[in-house]
């Protein structure tokens, strides 16, 4: 087992493990064998040891390990992503600022235009 446990491979039938362990009482020896191989691999697949299921707080230690260390993770992924995501804020206050004063001016051009042609056409007016 290491530190990266996985969540699935605790996950035994821990009712069907209890059932084939009282069959190992039976006055048949058959049967008894037939419960211990079927016991047996019910904890092989699930992907533990006997040791993991008969002292399971080192197994929980070990999960609850590994989920600090994926809660850092994603905790620490959770502060880059705010950290990006107050970058592109900050970009795109400024790309609206800056589109806002180029159509401020642009408009201000347009109405010292009309203005100019206004006068213009006032003036040669005046002079016809």
């Amino acid at each position: 087992m290491g530190l990266k446990l996985e969540r699935s491979k605790l996950l035994i039938d821990r009712d069907r493990l209890t059932k084939l362990l009282g069959l190992l009482g039976s006055g048949h020896d058959g049967e008894i064998a037939a419960a211990g191989r079927m016991a047996d691999a019910l904890i092989r697949n699930a992907g533990v040891t006997w040791a993991d299921v008969i002292a399971p707080e080192t197994v929980q230690r070990e999960l609850i390990d590994a989920l600090r260390a994926e809660n850092e993770e994603l905790g620490e992924k959770v502060r880059r992503l705010s950290v990006q995501n107050n970058e592109l804020a900050q970009a795109t206050r400024v790309t609206v600022y800056q589109r806002r004063r180029r159509v401020k001016r642009f408009a201000t051009l347009i109405i010292a235009l009309a203005i100019a042609l206004v006068g213009f056409w006032f003036v040669s007016e005046l002079f016809e």
